[in-house]
């Protein structure tokens, strides 16, 4: 009868497992999970991405680590020969004083004694030593010509370098002069402070030589028109002509380079001197 049937809620009641006295939760996969379940799920997942990232952070850690450890690594390795060699020319092109490569210069010398270009390096470092000397020199000037100890060659390098401001051809030919007098004799007969004077006074003739020759070239081609002046003065204005003549004999008397001119000065002088007389 359809009153003993059972109803559909029943059936499906019957058939239903029984509750949980604890709350329940609808997961993935159409399964409920206690509470209790669910939170050990969650600290599980939480202590695995705790663990990721303790992994990546380590990773992290260990790369900056091999940064440094490879900066360090390039900084403190020498420099190969072809790089302070590279250095030192780029430094000469831009204008680097010596002073300001010392250390490349010694550290090639001291590393790279075997490289082929070792002797260029060293003249460049024989180079620098003179010019620390020249600094030194130049200190000590006054003191050093008042010592009696002090050698022939020195003293004579620091009179000539007093001259150079005012007038560079004698101080030129002083130069030269000393150059003339202790050139030939061997390094060993010299002393190491005349031995880095004498290359300083070498480097001194290098430098001051061109701009003196051209000026003197000049100069000299002033002398030559004024003296043609004076010859054509002779016969309308002599006492001009003279002024002129005795003009370059009092200012050029002492110069060597213009010995011609002034000879010739005096021949004039000499001649109307003569033809005055004469008459």
């Amino acid at each position: 009868p359809a009153s003993d049937a059972p109803t559909m809620q029943a059936r499906v009641t019957a058939g239903a497992p029984q509750p949980s006295t604890a709350p329940l939760r609808l997961l993935r996969e159409n399964r409920f999970l206690t509470v209790e379940e669910e939170e050990a799920e969650t600290a599980e997942q939480e202590t695995r991405e705790q663990r990721r990232r303790t992994l990546l952070n380590a990773a992290a850690i260990v790369g900056v680590l091999a940064l440094i450890a490879g900066a360090v690594y390039f900084a403190t390795r020498p420099p190969t020969a072809d790089a302070l060699y590279h250095k030192l020319v780029q430094g000469r092109v831009e204008g680097a004083s010596l002073l300001e490569q010392e250390s490349t210069l010694t550290q090639f010398v001291e590393r790279y004694p075997d490289d082929p270009r070792i002797a260029e390096v060293r003249d460049l470092q024989e180079e620098l030593a003179v010019t620390r000397f020249e600094k030194q020199l130049h200190v000590r000037a006054n003191s050093l010509l008042q010592e009696e100890t002090t050698s022939p060659l020195v003293r004579e390098f620091l009179l000539a370098n007093q001259l150079v401001e005012r007038d560079p051809p004698t101080a030129l030919r002083r130069w030269q002069a000393i150059v003339q007098l202790y050139g030939s004799k061997s390094e060993a007969a010299l002393s190491v402070e005349d031995a880095k004077c004498l290359e300083l006074t070498k480097q001194k003739i290098a430098h001051w030589q061109p701009s003196v020759v051209k000026a003197q070239a000049v100069e000299l081609a002033l002398l030559q028109e004024r003296l043609a002046d004076a010859r054509r003065l002779a016969a309308t204005d002599q006492p001009q002509a003279r002024a002129i003549l005795e003009g370059i004999i009092t200012l050029y008397a002492d110069r060597p380079w213009a010995d011609a001119l002034t000879s010739q000065a005096r021949r004039a002088l000499e001649d109307w001197q003569q033809a005055s007389t004469d008459k």
